[in-house]
């Protein structure tokens, strides 16, 4: 079983939260009946909670269909057990109103087939945009109503996180990204939060796949991603900020003797670094092939020794200082493609 941790009092979930973006990215394509005997197979290893969005399409009314599955399969106390977290998200160049936040919130309780949703996290992308203080502060009045039970941050990097704190907003956690290649928690918001007691939650542990050995001994591929080889390429200008192609190999090959000796894999290695020291209460892992639960079930429980330990401190010492604040790459990158889109229009 995958161990849990204590959020705050009466409240502990798994250190792996599962995430669905591999089931956003096959809408309409997916085997239902496979779909659910790979989630109750993860259920039953300890991935009882889940990570939805309200971006992510078909994905809520999907796991509101699981939840009846599951009922069907393990009973009520299963049922309760299981939490399905979910995102209000803005995008783009429009904001959210009250109203908006409102009915999204209305539409996940019926898409999931909930009263109350366990942890609704706000997602705003674009923070150039006015409209997020006000967008948590209807999330507060939500959670006062009972319809949520917490409230929760993605990606929001510290002066902002620290503004909704000072205006009374109970966060939770925020949800960033975090991996050996992602040090960007270290620059403020990793001790942001441990002082105020917000939870760190991290996506993206392996870095897209960059940290495996697929890509172990590989030649640079450059930054923007080639059809015969893609790759995601946010992650592929985080090594450039902070160490370069070379750096990474040099990483993959101690996460490969570090794998060696213990008969697992450079993601494994990866995934349990991350676990024990990057400072996250817990960790999302996305399911690309049904084995995957199993293994990141057993993942967890890897330990790693003072000599793994020192041995990947010692190339992460040769990297750059860190720099940004968390999600800034992926936030440029979106600003600039709706600028984009106004010059092209």
């Amino acid at each position: 079983m995958i161990p849990q941790i204590i959020l705050k009092p009466g409240l502990a979930i798994p250190r792996l939260i599962r995430g669905t973006w591999q089931m956003h990215e096959r809408a309409g394509k997916l085997d239902e009946a496979a779909l659910f005997a790979e989630l109750l197979a993860g259920y039953d290893l300890g991935f009882t909670a889940i990570e939805a969005s309200d971006s992510y399409a078909g994905v809520e009314e999907t796991l509101g269909r699981f939840r009846s599955y599951l009922l069907q399969k393990r009973g009520k106390e299963a049922l309760q057990n299981l939490r399905i977290h979910t995102r209000v998200t803005q995008s783009g160049a429009a904001t959210l109103s009250s109203h908006d936040i409102a009915a999204s919130i209305k539409r996940s309780l019926a898409r999931l087939g909930l009263q109350q949703l366990p942890l609704v996290q706000l997602q705003w992308w674009n923070l150039a945009l006015p409209g997020w203080r006000e967008a948590a502060a209807t999330l507060g009045r939500l959670q006062q109503q009972g319809v949520i039970a917490d409230i929760g941050l993605t990606n929001f990097p510290t002066p902002q996180m620290q503004q909704l704190l000072q205006d009374g907003i109970p966060v939770l956690s925020n949800q960033v990204q975090i991996s050996l290649l992602d040090p960007r928690t270290g620059n403020g918001l990793a001790q942001a939060c441990q002082q105020s007691g917000v939870n760190l939650f991290g996506y993206g542990p392996l870095a897209g796949g960059f940290l495996s050995e697929a890509w172990l001994g590989q030649p640079d591929p450059g930054l923007e991603p080639k059809a015969e080889k893609p790759f995601g390429k946010v992650y592929r200008q985080l090594i450039e900020r902070f160490g370069g192609w070379d750096w990474l190999q040099t990483l993959l090959q101690t996460l490969h003797r570090c794998a060696e000796s213990r008969h697992t894999d450079i993601a494994s290695i990866a995934l349990a670094w991350s676990l024990r020291s990057s400072g996250v209460t817990a960790l999302l892992v996305g399911m690309s092939s049904p084995q995957r639960a199993a293994i990141y079930a057993k993942t967890a429980h890897l330990g790693l020794d003072d000599r793994d330990i020192a041995a990947i401190a010692a190339i992460l010492a040769q990297r750059g200082p860190i720099s940004g604040d968390v999600a800034d790459i992926e936030r440029s990158e979106m600003l600039a493609a709706i600028q984009a889109s106004y010059q092209g229009s």
